[in-house]
């Protein structure tokens, strides 16, 4: 059987492009979620505050970085 629709050239350019944007997005989202976290940490290393108070910096740096790295994976293979 013959397929109805045949894949032109420029088909196949318009997927690829879909193809790089898309890993694109996905490396953007591990990036700012790795950077995130990579200053949270570096609060929780190298700032002196009180015990209190460093911890939510801490937290409060870091886990956006881990939502937003979740988000972009789920995003991106759902």
């Amino acid at each position: 059987m013959t397929p109805i629709y045949k894949m032109t050239f420029r088909d196949r350019l318009a997927l690829d492009r879909t193809y790089l944007a898309k890993e694109r997005t996905i490396l953007a989202y591990t990036r700012t979620g790795l950077a995130l976290i990579g200053v949270g940490l570096f609060v929780y290393k190298f700032i002196t505050l009180e015990y209190y108070i460093h911890l939510i910096v801490t937290v409060a740096i870091t886990l956006p970085g881990i939502i937003i790295t979740v988000y972009g994976i789920v995003r991106t293979f759902s």
